[in-house]
């Protein structure tokens, strides 16, 4: 079995949970049994926003019901099968998110739909005179249940959790989580029949060893900063290969970054530290060879193309960027640059994809600049076939792994111009051949914004050969090839 910790649940929308995804593929393509393990109880919504990436149903694990007799969460109760099993004969309103009974004794019971198989049952919640008080989780049967108080958040009163049950397949009790303080964060006390856990961490040793890891079992970690599933895993794994996938720059100028501390600390321990560029691992070893560690680093791109996208046309001067609004994202960057470029070619237009806590610093940026004609805040959007009707793609990130956008820009054809930083933009932008890397380091906004604007004007007057360049390139990250990768990764240990 293939087991990849973890399924992130408190943080937007990352690349790391696409990369996360394209493996699962991978995966299924080769016939390898795989799970993905969320450690954290989630709600529904963010099931299904993993489900939307391509994982399947039964693919998906929840550490907790390790300790159940059920390790099946995929649904299996439509809304009508549900009101026969809860008696509910009452008077109902019904939307397209909800089925709404009528109070009945000061109990207003409400079916929640899935949000991607809307016939079926997510949860029901059950309120008295007006307050949320339990919400029963469901899949082919009950898997757990939530209760809640009443909170005064400051802004009003809101509903937030105090105890989980979660259940075996007949409805009984496998065990339960106390919150210390109401949350879905809190920390908790956890009771499994006579045992008692007094951590997270503790609870999670205890639930990972059910799955009694051997020699046929292979583990990734993806996320490996301080989190409570790390040293259980550490300590559990035995004859399993463990793996960790690199996903961040693990140097901020001569400083560790944090998230990979672990890393470090720890190096021998793993059998394979995967990283998607072949730059970070010449830089990764040097820094374990620095630090005395040893460790094998592999190059495994974490996503692949399907195939090339071609078009017979492409709108003019047309500018892409898809990123999530962050401040490493440096769309300041971009958007005074195209403002800049715009004086010398007015037909230029960028269309920025993506969401995040800047958007609104961003669209008051824009509109100081009264740029609003010409540049657009197109949000949050499935986009992989959007790439193709665009002539450049315009990165200003101060770092990327990898940068599965910057794939698809060169799958599709696109010219590139970005920071010359790594490790994504110094892989996918090859100066003079498919785009042009402006310096980065030690220089000001305003020497930036300078070079980009000479840089695209540079990339538009040879945008057909630069085109050219980008499917190149591209060739070599066709996923027959990365999947032949994989597969020589994967079954190497087990030959």
């Amino acid at each position: 079995m293939l087991y990849t910790f973890n399924l992130m649940v408190g943080l937007e929308p990352n690349g790391v949970d696409v990369a996360q995804a394209y493996r699962g593929k991978v995966f299924r393509d080769l016939d390898l049994p795989a799970s993905f393990v969320f450690t954290q109880v989630p709600p529904r919504f963010k099931w299904d926003y993993y489900l939307s990436l391509g994982h399947l149903e039964e693919e998906i694990l929840l550490a907790h019901m390790l300790l159940t007799d059920q390790r099946d969460m995929s649904l299996g109760i439509r809304i009508d099968d549900m009101k026969q099993l809860l008696h509910l004969t009452a008077e109902y309103k019904e939307n397209n998110c909800e089925v709404i009974f009528q109070e009945q004794d000061g109990v207003t019971t409400i079916l929640h739909k899935n949000s991607l198989k809307p016939d079926y049952v997510d949860y029901v919640d059950y309120y008295v005179f007006g307050r949320l008080l339990r919400r029963e989780h469901y899949g082919k049967k009950k898997l757990f249940t939530e209760f809640f108080t009443a909170v005064d958040a400051g802004f009003g009163i809101v509903a937030r959790v105090v105890r989980r049950l979660f259940h075996n397949r007949d409805g009984s009790i496998a065990f339960e989580e106390i919150k210390k303080e109401p949350g879905e964060d809190t920390e908790a006390v956890y009771r499994c029949g006579s045992e008692w856990f007094y951590s997270e961490s503790e609870f999670l040793e205890r639930a990972l060893s059910e799955l009694q890891f051997s020699k046929e079992d292979h583990v990734f970690i993806d996320r490996l900063e301080n989190l409570p599933f790390t040293s259980p895993l550490l300590r559990l794994k035995g004859e399993a290969r463990l793996s960790c996938v690199v996903h961040s720059i693990h140097y901020w100028g001569d400083q560790i970054n944090s998230e990979y501390y672990h890393l470090f600390q720890y190096a021998e321990e793993f059998d394979d530290i995967l990283v998607s560029t072949q730059s970070q691992k010449d830089e990764l070893e040097k820094h374990l060879a620095l630090l005395g560690k040893t460790g094998q680093v592999r190059v495994l791109p974490v996503a692949a193309l399907e195939q090339l996208q071609l078009a017979d046309e492409r709108k003019p001067y047309s500018v892409m960027i898809a990123v999530r609004f962050e401040r490493r994202k440096r769309l300041d960057l971009a958007i005074k640059a195209i403002v800049a470029f715009h004086e010398i070619f007015p037909d230029v237009n960028l269309d920025i994809y993506g969401q995040g806590m800047l958007w609104q610093d961003i669209e008051a940026e824009i509109a100081n600049l009264g740029a609003q004609n010409y540049i657009h805040l197109k949000g949050h959007q499935t986009i992989s076939n959007r790439f193709k009707e665009y002539e450049l793609y315009l990165a200003t990130s101060e770092w990327e792994t990898f940068g599965i956008t910057l794939l698809e820009a060169i799958g599709s054809g696109q010219a590139l111009v970005g920071l010359d930083v790594p490790y994504g933009n110094q892989t996918f932008i090859q100066e003079g051949k498919n785009g042009y890397l402006v310096p980065f380091a030690a220089r000001s906004d305003e020497e930036i914004v300078v070079d980009l604007t000479k840089a695209l004007e540079k990339a538009f007057k040879q945008i057909k050969q630069l085109r050219e360049g980008s499917y190149r390139l591209a060739e070599e990250y066709l996923s027959d090839r990365i999947i032949k990768q994989w597969y020589e990764f994967l079954t190497r240990e087990w030959k």
